[in-house]
């Protein structure tokens, strides 16, 4: 699970590196930041509990992306979502769209992935 884990974040933040550091540095796993610095990645990886003969496991992956600006958090995504594509272990499931009840100025949008990776 680790690994898998640490898979999707080098990921993530070789997109962050090669689009001028937008999350500038800020990608955590399950929790965003405490301080209201904008924007920022969050995932989330669960293995789901099917095994195959092979030893191939399936995986779900949320990417939250989260921004004080509804524009700025839809580039990311279709930056993100368009950088992933290169990847053939994910495949894209959906997006979706959210904003933090708490403070209503910050937009969500979370991108799902299906990923198989062998054990």
């Amino acid at each position: 699970m680790k690994q898998t884990s640490d898979l999707v974040y080098q990921y993530i933040k070789a997109f962050d590196d090669a689009n001028g550091t937008p999350f500038n540095g800020m990608i955590s796993p399950i929790l965003g930041p405490v301080e209201d610095t904008y924007p920022f990645c969050v995932y989330k990886v669960e293995r789901r509990p099917t095994f195959s003969k092979n030893g191939c496991f399936e995986y779900d992956v949320q990417i939250r992306l989260v921004a004080d600006d509804y524009d700025k958090v839809c580039e990311l995504a279709d930056a993100l979502a368009i950088d992933f594509e290169a990847y053939y272990e994910f495949f894209y499931q959906g997006t979706e769209s959210d904003i933090n009840t708490d403070k209503p100025t910050e937009y969500v949008l979370t991108l799902t992935y299906q990923l198989l990776k062998n054990s």
